[in-house]
C-alpha cells in the first residue's frame, strides 16, 4: 500500500485541524479514485459540510505539476489539493 499525504489549502483547512490528511491506496490508483477516497474521508470529518462540490472544482498537484484525473500513483508521496481561488 502507498501512503499519500495530502496537504490541505484554502477552504479545505476548515475540514481538519491538521493541514495534512494521510490516505492509503494501492499502487496504480488514479487521481480520480483518490478524489473519491478523499471525499469520503472529508465527509467523515465534517458530515453535511458539502465537500463534494468543492472537491469537484479542485485539483491535485505534486511538487511539479497539476495532476490529471488519469494520473496513476506509483509511490508514496505528498500531494496538495488546491481549491478554486478568487480575488484580484
Amino acid at each position: 500500500m502507498l501512503e499519500i499525504n495530502i496537504r490541505l489549502f484554502g477552504a479545505f483547512r476548515d475540514f481538519a485541524q491538521n493541514p495534512m490528511v494521510m490516505l492509503e491506496c494501492a499502487p496504480g490508483t488514479s487521481i480520480a479514485e483518490l478524489r473519491q477516497q478523499m471525499q469520503s474521508r472529508l465527509e467523515n470529518m465534517r458530515p453535511g459540510a458539502g465537500v463534494d462540490d468543492l472537491l469537484k472544482q479542485s485539483v491535485f498537484a505534486d511538487e511539479r505539476a497539476i495532476l490529471s484525473e488519469e494520473f496513476r500513483l506509483e509511490r508514496s508521496q505528498e500531494l496538495a489539493v488546491i481549491p478554486p481561488v478568487c480575488g484580484g
